[in-house]
């Protein structure tokens, strides 16, 4: 492959546009490329200059078909990062899939000392997040020492829940001095086994046969929802204090349904419940608001395939967020 991708660079327009990037000449575009061409010039791109390599696609179809090219002309894995469901109405039925996907992406980000692949939508890199998400994750090491009654609060305030048996990734079991739980990033979960305090044996098991089927000897948990109402400034009992000022000024404007709302919002972030409409609260919980986009290596090379495409996906997007937030706005449910 990386014969392939010096040959590319031998074509005069793509030695062009490698020479553009390098030198600061950019923006640039290239037309009359097939979607297979499009992924080797950006191969060739991201082989020659020795950077990460970002591609905004105008939907997921098209990221994943563009990810999979890339893995197999660069020979490694890519993060996939896109748009997660936002949870803002009462009574809904939570599916966090996507979010764990996005988590453990905006983590590697993070932490990627290299030069990482990124395939991504539009909205994926626009859509608001945590901040600080490094700031909740763990990590378990055998030998180690942890507190088992402390252990659970801090996976159930990282946004996990707890089960009678682990089946899917954001849940965790604890049954004496065995710990099971799932993280986002993880292929499968991992069997924490304590002697008193201290991690005596772990490992990954099927959850399918609930065996063991490799030991390890660090486990990484990453957060496994993106919003978490105890990073807020002042923690769950100052965003519980401005939930009940929200309310009382909702109150007196003769706003009844969200003053309803925000008082028993409150109420279950003062007592450490969880609930699914917490995305309504997110400018509270993180004051100074993240994207995704601000996860990227700063020296990224940034392409757009089909950039028209990508625009205007983004721009639906946009709107369409915000005729959601005036529904909501009308109906009470958001402040």
């Amino acid at each position: 492959m990386e014969q392939l991708l010096q040959t590319l660079l031998a074509i005069p327009e793509a030695g062009a546009l490698a020479a553009a990037v390098e030198g600061g000449r950019c923006p640039a575009a290239v037309t009359g490329l097939a979607p297979v061409h499009r992924a080797q010039i950006a191969a060739a791109l991201a082989a020659e200059t020795g950077r990460s390599l970002v591609m905004v696609c105008s939907d997921e179809g098209e990221a994943v078909r563009l990810a999979s090219d890339l893995e197999i002309l660069l020979g490694r894995r890519s993060l996939r990062l896109f748009a997660r469901e936002l949870f803002v109405r009462a009574g809904t039925v939570i599916s966090r899939q996507w979010e764990h996907n996005r988590i453990a992406a905006l983590y590697a980000l993070g932490r990627d000392s290299g030069a990482p692949i990124v395939v991504c939508t539009a909205e994926g890199l626009l859509q608001k997040t945590s901040p600080r998400l490094h700031a909740a994750a763990l990590t378990l090491t055998v030998g180690e020492r942890y507190d088992l009654v402390d252990l659970p609060r801090r996976l159930v305030e990282a946004g996990y829940s707890r089960a009678e048996q682990v089946e899917g990734v954001g849940q965790f079991a604890l049954r004496g001095g065995i710990l099971d739980v799932f993280s986002p990033g993880m292929d499968q979960p991992v069997r924490v086994e304590f002697f008193g305090d201290e991690v005596d044996a772990m490992g990954v098991f099927d959850p399918a046969t609930q065996r063991r089927t490799e030991n390890i000897e660090t486990a990484l948990l990453l957060p496994a929802a993106e919003v978490l109402p105890q990073l807020a400034p002042e923690g769950l009992a100052g965003l519980s204090r401005q939930l009940s000022k929200l309310a009382a000024k909702a109150l007196q404007r003769g706003n009844k349904p969200l003053a309803a709302t925000l008082e028993a919002d409150g109420e279950a972030i003062a007592q450490g419940r969880t609930f699914p409409a917490l995305d309504r609260y997110l400018p509270l919980i993180y004051p100074e608001l993240a994207g995704a986009v601000d996860y990227l290596p700063p020296d990224a090379c940034v392409l757009f395939d089909q950039g028209p495409r990508a625009a205007e996906r983004a721009r639906s997007w946009q709107w369409q967020l915000e005729e959601d937030i005036k529904t909501l706005l009308e109906q009470g449910e958001l402040d």
